[in-house]
């Protein structure tokens, strides 16, 4: 969103052209890939990532309560994750407004040390917004299930062992922008499925195309 913005293009037309430059230098290296989803949802990765969403409201796993925000003060915008640059609160590391990339930990919004508008600098108030969140706390059973299963690295098991060590966040999955598949749950009707959701319908599309292919070549 922050590289669209500063070209003046949408978020989907500075995604698709960040995708083909990928795929380019993926020939340039003589590299294949197996499955490439593109960054536009389609109709069928669209209606499955509502799907999971509905899902998880039903079974409580996301629920909808008001958290904290950022609002630019000069225009009164709403700016969420990669547009919100500011410090990690617990490593104090740079990161967005929920990702840290140094200590790889989640935080809320609202937790964001000194945070500023990632384009101009300018400094961020916090505000309320009702939006869905989805609690990682009550889906502790099933992720500690899949990290028995999971073979991995074993810098991966003492990271993934030291989030689960603590209690798990809620996470904020809807927001107000030009991009994101619309949500279409009551009370939020406005805003959008989030990046960090889109990623289960995301995951299970390439799953489908993969095995559409495997069967279109008879293996």
């Amino acid at each position: 969103a922050v590289t669209a913005a500063a070209n003046n293009e949408s978020y989907y037309d500075t995604a698709e052209r960040i995708t083909v430059s990928i795929k380019e230098a993926f020939t340039a290296l003589d590299i294949e890939w197996d499955v490439f989803v593109e960054p536009r949802p389609s109709e069928h990765y669209s209606a499955l990532t509502k799907d999971i969403l509905a899902t998880l409201v039903d079974r409580g796993f996301v629920y909808a309560r008001r958290g904290l925000v950022h609002r630019r003060p000069s225009d009164g915008a709403l700016l969420f994750e990669a547009q919100v640059a500011g410090r990690c609160p617990r490593c104090e590391a740079a990161a967005s407004a929920n990702d840290c990339e140094n200590c790889g930990r989640f935080h809320d919004d609202g937790e964001t040390v000194d945070g500023r508008c990632a384009r101009s600098g300018e400094a961020l108030e916090l505000v309320s917004l009702d939006r869905y969140y989805l609690r990682l706390e009550a889906l502790r059973p099933a992720l500690v299930a899949f990290r028995s299963r999971a073979v991995m690295s074993p810098q991966m098991q003492s990271r993934i062992d030291g989030v689960l060590a603590d209690p798990l966040p809620e996470v904020g999955i809807t927001h107000i922008a030009d991009y994101g598949i619309p949500g279409g749950v009551p009370g939020v009707e406005q805003q959008r499925i989030n990046s960090y959701f889109e990623h289960a319908g995301r995951l299970l599309t390439a799953v489908q195309q993969l095995a559409d292919t495997a069967s279109n070549s008879g293996q």
